[in-house]
């Protein structure tokens, strides 16, 4: 079940505001604009939509953003995660973030650190994307790129 928030909450706050800061580019500079924010389970959910492109994310409490991309042209909408647009694995751009925090102030950093990296990414990887053109992702599963290939 997806359920509106109460954007007062704390939580939903600390999770909505870093990203529309972070990624107010995507309204700036390439015309997408920022969809309806809800909860699904324990998820909060954003996304950022232009006519044939979407831009997914994703966080449960004090985890760090996921984002996927999406083309909106399909019936069936395939997320797919930035590797995509890259063609190559990006765990080296994460690998500063620890998975476990002692206090508030240690996660907003990694939380905003982790944003920052999505950006820098999206910028680097997806400038086609985010004009909206959704072909990069035509004819890849989505995570085909997600994993380091180990040479013979």
């Amino acid at each position: 079940m997806v359920l509106k928030h109460n954007k007062n909450n704390s939580d939903y706050s600390m999770f909505l505001n870093p990203i529309a800061t972070r990624f107010s580019f995507l309204e700036s500079e390439y015309g997408f604009q920022m969809g309806l924010s809800r909860i699904s389970g324990r998820e909060f959910i954003v996304d950022f939509i232009k006519r044939t492109v979407g831009i997914l994310f994703t966080c449960e409490p004090q985890s760090l953003p996921a984002i996927n991309v999406y083309s909106t042209t399909n019936t069936n909408i395939l997320y797919h995660p930035l590797s995509s647009l890259s063609r190559l694995p990006l765990q080296q751009h994460y690998k500063h973030l620890k998975p476990n925090y002692t206090n508030e102030v240690e996660y907003a950093c990694a939380y905003d650190l982790c944003l920052k990296a999505h950006a820098d990414l999206l910028r680097e990887y997806g400038e086609k994307f985010l004009l909206g053109d959704p072909s990069d992702l035509h004819g890849i599963r989505p995570g085909q790129y997600n994993v380091l290939r180990r040479k013979k």
